[in-house]
């Protein structure tokens, strides 16, 4: 084997934890028509949980292995996998992620062992849920300012004329510091920076079902995506009228509004959900294969994963749901 050869080789499949990687690997030798290395590449890509069975059924990329003995038992496996998942979470999650795939049409009941390609249209994925996330965005905004309502210094400011009160807060922007605890500024900002980021994430259909992988474009492009998202989000709870420029007052007592949360949220909100992403792949996938939906499973879920979690809750899904498992 030559060094260009050496270095394009995708390693040692036992050492892979990626499941996306190795079914992507396991593909690519089935176009080579390299049977053996693609069956090996398939199975490591279900130990590691990957299971997404409407989608394998239909990719071309397997084409050449339909009716193999040896890969129609790993399929199998894989869609025994799925069928528990299905009466797990219920249809319409099944549903979803059939669609996410890109897989084609999905019945809920079960799908046939020699399904037909999908039609192009369906692989061509929706267009971004404005809707959705802009009322997930409103019932965290309504979460945050009830919570607000319980300090004094937000009620204390509520009496006096709106439109007036609200234009003299705002010109109390001034500085870097806003005088709350670093706790607030460095820690709380960049968690609500990440629950805003995971909103636009689980309304858009190109990248809900992608997960830490620092090797596709994809990926970085869905997340800066969700960075956009959180600093508009964030620039609106801290400076619109519906936020607390406008409810609240903040800003009025000069010394009280800086620009640390509208620079802290979203880029540190931006480097939550990238950990979020590597500890649900790295740590948290790994621990719950072979247990199932347990409840071990959950907590470790909302643990190492609080935004994402707080963003389920928006949209009304149990704070431990993912969208691709």
């Amino acid at each position: 084997m030559g060094d260009d050869e050496q270095r394009a080789a995708p390693g040692d499949p036992a050492e892979t934890f990626d499941g996306d990687y190795a079914y992507w690997v396991g593909g690519v030798y089935a176009l080579l028509g390299e049977k053996k290395e693609s069956l090996t590449w398939l199975r490591r890509a279900a130990e590691l949980g990957n299971h997404n069975y409407p989608f394998f059924s239909r990719d071309r990329n397997y084409e050449r292995l339909r009716g193999d003995e040896e890969y129609e038992s790993i399929l199998s496996g894989i869609q025994q996998r799925w069928e528990r998942y299905r009466r797990l979470f219920g249809t319409a999650l099944v549903c979803l992620l059939c669609w996410l795939s890109a897989a084609g049409t999905c019945w809920a009941q079960s799908a046939p062992s020699t399904p037909e390609p999908p039609p192009a249209a369906t692989t061509v994925p929706a267009d971004f849920h404005w809707g959705h996330a802009l009322k997930q965005s409103g019932v965290l905004l309504v979460i945050q300012n009830t919570l607000r309502m319980a300090q004094k210094k937000t009620r204390v400011h509520l009496g006096g004329p709106f439109w007036s009160d609200y234009v003299y807060s705002l010109e109390g922007l001034h500085g870097w510091d806003d005088g709350n605890p670093w706790i607030t500024n460095y820690g709380g900002h960049p968690v609500m920076g990440g629950i805003t980021g995971f909103i636009q994430v689980q309304n858009d259909p190109r990248g809900m079902d992608l997960t830490w992988d620092p090797h596709n474009p994809a990926y970085w492009k869905s997340r800066l995506k969700g960075l956009g998202w959180a600093a508009a989000y964030s620039t609106s709870y801290e400076l619109a009228p519906w936020g607390e420029a406008g409810i609240g007052n903040v800003g009025y007592d000069r010394g009280t509004m800086g620009y640390v949360d509208l620079v802290v949220t979203p880029i540190a909100g931006f480097g939550v959900m990238l950990l979020e992403d590597f500890l649900d792949a790295r740590v948290i996938a790994p621990f719950e294969r072979g247990r199932g939906e347990t409840t071990s499973v959950r907590i470790l879920r909302v643990i190492l994963n609080p935004s994402r979690s707080v963003a389920n809750l928006v949209r009304f899904q149990r704070p431990s749901h993912r969208d691709t498992r």
